[in-house]
């Protein structure tokens, strides 16, 4: 024992030198370890969030092609219907808010910082268009629509209205300061035919023009300065439409616009934002009685579907399978809807939500869809 505590004594120096070592390299290699973890997980984290970013708009090129947009420049791309979906390249980081196709191969998408794109083969390729100069380059473009291959509009932010007579190749800007405030924003914008459009917009605002944007009308619609998010018109019978807006406004027209109703709820009225609507027509569609005629409306928590006497029937779709453990349809955020029959329905959403019914919306099931290109 005397032996072992003379040379514990002798080497004390190198045992504090090694020890002291291997307490620092473990700290190091502790310190090195979580962090990468941390980072590790955060990679994770990121690239999920990437590729499940909030889906804004959704719309059908014919019964088999069919395009969802969203944060980020994210586009993608079913050609079944909507049972599997690819990403496609759009070139932008910019968050798109709207997508209108005219046909399976051409289409236009926009969206943040004036972004305008334009596809011609199906969205294989997506091509930037020039907007005006006198656009403010920060301008949020909200909605687009196309009447033909040539006659489209787009409106947004900053009062912004845009007109393109041939595809996109120049884009025409309207001086809106008579109507509104140069710091208006226009959520959506829907012409009938190349002469009668609507635009509605923030603080209740509604015009209405019918010959081509060159004059609008300011229409009261009784509401205020409420929030409107959409107009539609159904293009079998153009004088049926609908408006939809902030805390459920719902308002319907059958005489091309002249009056606008509120509906009847049957039961507790919807309060809810409601931002998008649909019309759905069968091919036994009747005017006069709305026979075969359903229609869509998604919102903050929002699912409604009406038919027949469309002010009187409105009902909440309540058949949905939302992914596993996402949170309830109440709290859920639905954005846009689009039918490529009037057998299928598509809606989009927060997080990349997509749903999809396949029975004329009696059933709606969540359809994941992974991260590969096209």
């Amino acid at each position: 024992m005397k032996g072992i505590g003379e040379w514990f004594r002798r080497h004390a120096l190198l045992l504090f030198v090694i020890s002291s070592i291997v307490i620092i390299g473990a700290g190091v290699f502790y310190v090195y370890y979580t962090q990468y973890m941390i980072h590790k997980k955060v990679v994770i984290k990121v690239k999920r969030k990437y590729f499940h970013h909030n889906l804004l708009a959704v719309d059908a090129g014919d019964e088999k092609n069919v395009w969802a947009v969203g944060y980020r420049g994210i586009i993608l791309h079913s050609d079944d219907s909507g049972v599997t979906w690819k990403r496609q390249h759009s070139n932008t980081r910019a968050t798109l808010a709207d997508v209108d196709f005219i046909n399976a191969k051409e289409g236009w998408a926009v969206g943040q910082w004036c972004t305008i794109l334009h596809t011609e083969d199906g969205g294989k390729h997506w091509i930037k268009q020039k907007v005006p100069k006198d656009l403010d380059p920060m301008t949020y473009l909200c909605s687009v629509h196309f009447i033909d291959s040539k006659d489209g509009w787009v409106c947004g932010n900053n009062a912004a209205v845009l007109h393109t007579k041939d595809g996109g190749k120049t884009w025409e800007l309207f001086d809106m300061t008579d109507y509104v405030d140069w710091t208006t924003q226009f959520n959506g914008i829907y012409f009938i035919d190349k002469n009668n459009g609507w635009l509605v917009g923030e603080q209740g605002i509604c015009l209405h023009t019918t010959n081509g944007g060159e004059d609008w009308d300011v229409v009261d619609l009784g509401i205020g300065k409420k929030t409107l998010f959409a107009v539609k018109f159904l293009p079998k019978d153009p004088k049926k439409g609908y408006i939809v807006g902030v805390e459920g406004i719902l308002l319907y027209t059958n005489d091309g616009g002249k009056t606008w109703q509120p509906p009847q709820w049957s039961g507790l009225p919807v309060k809810e934002h409601v931002f998008n609507v649909v019309f759905v027509a069968s091919p036994e569609y009747n005017p006069a009685s709305n026979l075969g005629l359903n229609v869509y409306a998604v919102g903050r928590g929002v699912f409604l579907h009406t038919y027949g006497q469309l002010q009187k029937n409105w009902e909440s779709v309540i058949d949905i399978k939302l992914p596993p453990r996402h949170r309830p349809l109440e709290y859920t955020w639905l954005r846009g809807i689009a039918w490529p029959n009037d057998h299928i329905g598509i809606v989009v959403g927060e997080d990349g939500l997509i749903l999809r019914s396949w029975d004329q919306g009696l059933h709606w099931v969540w359809i994941p869809y992974g991260y590969e290109y096209e």
